[in-house]
């Protein structure tokens, strides 16, 4: 539906073109760049909403969040015609944020939140950033989630002032709904962890039951615990 309604919209913009060619030199430029402008806000909400729209249904069936990244790196790239795209995520410390998925492959793997610009900015005010220099542009934007900095999407490009305030508050929705997904991710797999514990604590208890001896419920406690502490070898003392 979004792709209709866009494309209608620029088949609309293509005819009011057309018409400029009846107007004089002078007033046709002016209404053409304007149209132009229309165009170009189009495109790119048709782009938002198709990215949106691809992370939503990859929260849905992606269960890990390193492979959720992955995705949304290489789909925001793609849609937006980016050079590169990386995301990274707060570590427990708050001090460090982690890369999790990037496009290239030189993207350094930790950044320092205190002794980074970008980095302490997107942490501590919650703002993006966008760094412009005579060859690339580059966009910071903070992953918020529950009201709070979660890590944040990097974007180059290698156009000079390439990121206008509206191309930077597309992505920040963008990086909020991104945000969404992650946590979702987290609590479903904490609820996937949960229940398989729970299921492995009922099999301890259906054992336990129809044991005979106790060298026996020791052996099967030693057994149905590693699945719980992953680990091996574990002796009930």
């Amino acid at each position: 539906m979004p792709d209709k309604i866009a494309n209608k919209f620029i088949d609309q913009l293509d005819q009011l073109r057309a018409t400029l060619s009846t107007i004089d030199h002078e007033s046709g430029s002016s209404l053409t760049a304007g149209l132009e402008n229309l165009e170009k806000i189009a495109r790119q909400q048709t782009m938002l909403l198709d990215t949106l729209t691809a992370i939503y249904e990859d929260s849905r069936t992606v269960a890990e969040k390193d492979q959720l990244l992955e995705n949304a790196a290489k789909l925001i790239r793609q849609n937006f015609e980016f050079e590169t795209v990386s995301i990274y995520l707060l570590d427990e410390s708050r001090l460090w944020l982690s890369l999790k998925a990037s496009t290239a492959s030189d993207e350094a793997p930790r950044l320092p939140v205190d002794n980074n610009q970008p980095a302490r900015k997107i942490v501590h005010h919650r703002r993006a950033e966008v760094i412009s220099n005579n060859e690339t542009t580059e966009a910071f934007i903070p992953l918020l989630g529950g009201g709070r900095v979660i890590g944040m999407i990097r974007c180059d490009s290698k156009q000079a002032a390439d990121f206008s305030a509206t191309d930077v508050r597309l992505l920040q929705i963008l990086a909020n709904q991104l945000a969404s997904a992650i946590e979702n991710t987290i609590l479903l797999h904490q609820a996937d962890q949960q229940l398989e514990q729970l299921a492995t604590l009922h099999g301890i208890n259906l054992q336990i039951g129809g044991a005979r001896s106790l060298e026996e419920i020791t052996r099967q406690i030693a057994e149905l615990s590693t699945r719980l502490v992953n680990a091996n070898g574990s002796v009930v003392r």
